[in-house]
């Protein structure tokens, strides 16, 4: 069973009418067509099953101007993880504060993914630390 640490108060998509869907930036629920549509390729990585980007159409452009704004500030992309130093072999993800839009390094896809489904911040990945330890500990007690 796995710890589940960031719970929603919502379900993302409104499963009583399926025709709108929480937007994870402004927590507002929105009708389906404020939302874009997911590539073919991104649709494997998605977790709520819909075809929908995770954000609302202005929501969406707003962090993507951001992003564009950010990126012309870092430097030119790293051919390792800057966490993991795996070499990164496909296009390396920008990893960047949410709150300020400041740049933090280049990660590959793994790392990215994983920081960020941890919440963004310390504080997720201390809960996810803690709860992996105690885990850990408990299994080398009992061997």
């Amino acid at each position: 069973m796995q710890l589940d640490l960031f719970a929603n108060d919502k379900p993302l998509v409104n499963t009583d009418t399926d025709e709108s869907k929480i937007c994870i930036e402004c927590k507002e629920e929105v009708h389906l067509s404020n939302f874009y549509v997911l590539s073919k390729s991104k649709l494997k990585y998605k977790e709520d099953n819909t075809k929908y980007h995770s954000r609302c159409k202005p929501c969406y452009l707003k962090n993507e101007t951001a992003k564009q704004r950010i990126k012309k500030t870092a430097p030119p992309p790293s051919k390792s993880c800057d966490c993991c130093g795996t070499p990164i072999h496909i296009k390396p993800n920008m990893d960047h504060d949410h709150e300020t839009l400041t740049f933090r390094g280049w990660l590959c896809y793994r790392c990215n993914s994983g920081i960020g489904s941890l919440g963004d911040n310390v504080e997720g990945v201390e809960r996810a630390l803690k709860y992996l330890k105690a885990h850990y500990e408990q299994h080398r007690t009992t061997s």
